[in-house]
């Protein structure tokens, strides 16, 4: 159940931090980081699901510039000498179902995805791909509506 106060542009849950949307619309991306940490550390509150979404993000990487028709076969050829692999996912339009350009690698640890970062800017299939941390999104942090 979400309760909202129409006064003030507050939004929350019973049991979580109220949220003022026009404050959180104002921030940037590492305003909203920051802020979420500060909270989370004072209350030592973060639910569990919170803690395996960002330890997947942790040993997940962003792989972007990939050719249209790249398959996750060859990907997983190409990044399986950094370390072992546990899933390639490459985004497509939801509408026309063709591949976006960009992937996710999720890794079977934090330390293979640090060192899949190497291969930032390597060739594939004639490309310089761009291979950088997945970004976290803050949960709590977004509008409710």
């Amino acid at each position: 159940v979400t309760h909202h106060d129409g006064e003030n542009g507050t939004q929350s849950v019973p049991g979580e931090h109220p949220v003022d949307q026009q404050r959180v619309g104002a921030m940037s991306g590492a305003e909203k980081v920051s802020e979420a940490s500060a909270y989370y550390n004072q209350t030592d509150v973060v639910p569990s699901w919170v803690e395996r979404e960002l330890e997947v993000d942790r040993r997940s990487v962003y792989v972007g510039n990939l050719d249209y028709h790249t398959t996750c076969e060859e990907l997983q050829e190409h990044f399986k000498s950094i370390g072992p692999i546990n899933r390639v996912t490459i985004l497509v339009d939801k509408y026309t179902g063709h591949p976006k350009g960009f992937a996710y690698i999720e890794f079977m640890d934090v330390e293979s995805a640090e060192n899949a970062l190497t291969l930032n800017e390597t060739s594939f299939r004639q490309r310089a791909i761009k291979v950088v941390p997945k970004r976290t999104n803050v949960p709590g942090l977004g509008l409710r509506r």
